[in-house]
């Protein structure tokens, strides 16, 4: 089996580790401080159990002489995807599965539109994870998660390296299935996501504070049915009983929780927004359906992208 890895940080990084204890030829494609410090010395892994140094068959800045591969996996951000397109084309042949990872929904469409929808393969990853140094990863919590589609969506048939992938994974430390409906799990954590990340934002607040203000609580349930009435149009039957899952889930985070566009935007970074929010009200107009809580949001998290910083302007 072999992969090419997309981005070396908590996600690409972990499972790179995973799928070569499995014995899969692994390409990594990253930054160049990062392919430094993995030529030199390797892939250094850190679970709560070990730490443990990995060496790919290649790491790279672009690609190349890495081959045609049979997975591809884009595990960047949303914010530095069109570049990893580019440097996955000669990586792609008749039967090459390029698989997301993102956040949202508009990943796979971009995979599609650029090679053609029989390659793009949407996977669904719960792991938390981080760059400890250029070339290194930290896996904390609870044992990652994939859900990986069971075939490109819209399309039928088998595929044995799918097949081949998740046992690889899952006699490596990852809890990963393989999903028929992998666009509803798509969307709900979607939803998951604009929900926390969108309301967060606009009340700049914690999910605590928010939790403890019976008006700004409100706004979970709000959110989370513009994102149903979105899915819905979309042909994604994301259900009552999801929505309000989807809040009971949001109450059960720890208090002193952040959404990562929040802590981006108050960072100063470049965020997710457009990519998230704003592609949920673009999808919105397009259907025809009023959302007026995720427009505000998209308003208000642009304004403080345009300062530069979350708070109050001095």
């Amino acid at each position: 089996m072999k992969i090419a890895i997309i981005g070396s940080g908590g996600v690409g990084g972990y499972h790179a580790g995973a799928l070569m204890d499995a014995g899969a030829e692994v390409h990594i494609v990253t930054t160049p401080r990062h392919v430094a410090a993995i030529s030199d010395r390797g892939l250094i892994v850190h679970t709560e159990s070990s730490s443990r140094t990995y060496h790919p068959a290649s790491v790279t800045t672009d690609g190349t002489g890495v081959g045609v591969c049979d997975l591809v996996m884009i595990t960047v951000k949303l914010t530095h995807f069109e570049e990893p397109l580019e440097n996955c084309q000669q990586m792609i042949g008749p039967d090459t599965l390029v698989l997301t990872f993102q956040n949202g929904v508009v990943a796979p469409d971009m995979v599609a539109k650029r090679f053609g929808a029989e390659h793009a393969l949407p996977c669904v990853t719960f792991i938390v994870a981080f760059i400890d140094g250029p070339g290194e990863v930290r896996q904390i919590g609870a044992r990652p998660k994939m859900l990986i589609g069971s075939a490109p969506i819209g399309l039928d048939g088998t595929y044995p390296i799918l097949e081949e992938f998740k046992d690889a994974l899952l006699a490596n430390g990852v809890d990963a299935h393989m999903s028929p409906t992998i666009a509803h799990d798509l969307w709900y954590k979607y939803a998951v996501i604009c929900t926390m990340g969108g309301v967060n934002v606009l009340a700049n607040a914690t999910v605590g504070e928010i939790r403890s203000f019976d008006e700004t609580h409100a706004l979970w349930t709000k959110s989370v049915k513009e994102v149903q009435s979105v899915a819905r149009a979309s042909g994604v039957d994301l259900t009552n009983e999801d929505c309000e899952k989807i809040v009971g889930e949001l109450d059960s985070y720890p208090e002193a929780s952040t959404s990562s566009m929040q802590r981006d935007l108050i960072a100063g970074k470049l965020s997710e927004l457009e990519y998230l929010n704003g592609a949920l009200v673009a999808k919105a107009d397009a259907a025809g359906i009023d959302v007026p809580l995720q427009r505000l949001i998209v308003t208000i998290a642009r304004l403080h992208a345009k300062r530069g910083r979350v708070g109050l302007a001095s």
